[in-house]
């Protein structure tokens, strides 16, 4: 685990440093702690990127390669936001760099229990697709609390690195192999390649649902916006229809059957 301090989520990586089981440090920058996590990585063992939404800003020229060559071992991005700016220079949502620039899967959880499920699942899913995963919970996730399910924990794999150049190096080479094809050109129509993979995953995913309600007027929202709702419903006594988001891609499907039923939507 290597990251860089900020709020909300310093306490990410002060909490992980007391398991001596896990390797744990801050690094001079983000970008640094990044290329760290990927080294791991490309030796088959799973490594964890922690930085707030600014930090992701400053990974964004290598997380531009990274996109390309894949991972080994599972990697994970924890973004945090905060909205509001309770603690930052600005607001900015790390979901559009992540996902809309660099085509990377995004988890957005809405509680405790949800930040550490996607978690779990996004090392699996990243290793099953070769895609480093985002998870971007919010400063109220973060700073929130809450008794939460735990499973037993896998050894993981021995570490060992495979030299593959063809991958792992995005110079302008032209691969003999493909014709002559630009290695990066090679890359990027793998990452293109694994859209249609990631949707069915997302559209399968536990992390997005349908809650059946009274009325018409349905509600979609997504992360911590789930937890306004779900409080509104509690202090207004009332059940309404909800369509729970929490990846991207979105689930087109899932949202498809959502809206038709529904006369009108209001989005949180």
């Amino acid at each position: 685990v290597a990251g860089y301090p900020g709020t909300p989520i310093s306490e990410v990586l002060e909490y992980v440093s007391k398991y001596p089981d896990i390797r744990a440090e801050w690094c001079i920058n983000e970008k640094v702690a990044l290329e760290i996590c990927m080294g791991a990585s490309l030796c088959n063992t799973r490594s964890l990127a922690v930085m707030k939404h600014n930090g992701t800003n400053v990974v964004l020229d290598f997380l531009m390669h990274l996109n390309y060559t894949g991972v080994r071992g599972g990697l994970v991005l924890i973004s945090g936001d905060d909205p509001g700016a309770l603690s930052s220079q600005n607001e900015e949502d790390s979901r559009i760099i992540t996902r809309l620039n660099a085509h990377l899967p995004v988890f957005d959880p809405w509680c405790p229990q949800e930040a550490k499920d996607m978690v779990k699942a996004a090392f699996e899913l990243s290793e099953e697709t070769e895609l480093c995963f985002v998870v971007r919970p919010v400063t109220r996730v973060c700073h929130g609390r809450s008794t939460i399910g735990m499973e037993s924990i896998k050894k993981g794999k021995a570490p060992r690195f495979e030299d593959d150049r063809s991958r792992f190096i995005m110079s302008a080479v032209k691969e003999t192999r493909a014709g002559g094809v630009l290695r990066p050109v090679i890359r990027h129509r793998w990452l293109n390649e694994k859209q249609p993979v990631l949707a069915k995953v997302m559209e399968a995913s536990p992390f997005n649902h349908i809650e059946d309600g009274e009325g018409k007027i349905g509600l979609v929202a997504c992360g911590v916006g789930y937890a306004f709702v779900k409080e509104a419903e509690k202090i207004l006594g009332k059940k309404f229809p909800i369509l729970k988001l929490g990846t991207l891609p979105l689930p087109r499907n899932k949202v498809l059957q959502f809206a038709r039923k529904m006369d009108r939507l209001v989005v949180y």
